[in-house]
Order: structure tokens, then C-alpha cells, then sequence
């Protein structure tokens, strides 16, 4: 996903929500400006063909030159993709610069506690003005979570 680090979006408020209906950690980002991220928050909105459901891939990585400079953030990387009642998945490749993926960063220095309730959680939404009536949903590997907020927090 090289391709798309350059326009990596940073997270500009997160919050936990824990209730009994929704446990989830809620990223706001601006895509205002990002029309490859702005169409996977908008994907949703559009009709997808029959026998297909829209679901989503995702990558977590860290990215920035290290902790020790206080540079090291967690990166998630989500591109839509469709599912066919066959269990088949299509998507564009998310490593080619045209394809449509979103790019977040999240600092652990400023949410290092959120960081830690995703790792509990797992559950990822994505949130912005520019979202539409429903914000990206998205439930990540907590394995993964865990080994990337370690790296990133220089844990490791």
C-alpha cells in the first residue's frame, strides 16, 4: 500500500463507545480532500450487483521513522471489495496507486489509550462529516492490532 502513504489521513478526534448495543472505537478523519478515500467511506451508498455484498479489506502497519523521535504511528488501510454468494472476492489490488483506499494514521502519542480499547475491541468506525448518513464499520484481526500498537508504542 506503499502507493497511498503519501496521503494518509490523520486522525483528528477518537473516542471509545461501550455500551451494550455498540462496543467500537470511533476514528474522525477529513477525506474532503482524498477522492480514493472518500469513495471507500462512500461505498456503501452505492448499489452493489445482485448476488454481491460490499464488505471490506483492510491492512494495520505502522508507518513514521520510529517511537524514539515520537514518529510512529499506526496506519490502517481499507479498500472496499464485493463477495458473491459463491464466497469468490473481487477487489482492485490496494497496492495500485489508482485503486481506491483509505489511509489513516493514528497517533499513539495522542490516542494511546483508544489504541488500547481497538486492541480490546476490534472494531474500527470510521467517521467524518464527509462520510454520508453511514459511517465505515470495520471489525480488524486483534492479534494484529495488538503486534502493530506494540511497534508503534515501541513495545516490542
Amino acid at each position: 500500500m506503499s502507493g497511498h502513504a503519501d496521503r494518509a489521513l490523520p486522525a483528528r478526534r477518537a473516542y471509545v463507545v461501550d455500551t451494550e448495543q455498540l462496543a467500537a472505537v470511533v476514528v474522525e478523519i477529513d477525506a474532503t480532500e482524498d477522492p480514493q478515500g472518500l469513495a471507500v467511506l462512500q461505498a456503501g451508498l452505492h448499489e452493489v450487483p445482485e448476488g454481491s455484498t460490499l464488505i471490506h479489506g483492510y491492512n494495520v502497519t505502522t508507518a513514521g521513522l520510529g517511537a524514539w523521535i515520537g514518529d510512529r504511528r499506526v496506519r490502517v488501510s481499507i479498500w472496499p471489495a464485493l463477495i458473491d454468494a459463491a464466497g469468490e472476492i473481487s477487489a482492485d489490488d490496494p497496492t495500485d496507486p489508482d485503486a481506491d483506499v483509505l489511509v489513516v494514521d493514528i497517533d499513539p502519542l495522542e490516542f494511546g489509550a483508544e489504541l488500547e480499547h481497538l486492541v480490546r475491541l476490534g472494531r474500527l468506525i470510521v467517521a467524518g462529516p464527509e462520510s454520508g448518513p453511514v459511517p465505515l464499520v470495520v471489525d480488524l484481526d486483534q492479534e494484529l492490532l495488538r503486534e502493530v500498537v506494540d511497534q508503534a508504542s515501541d513495545r516490542s
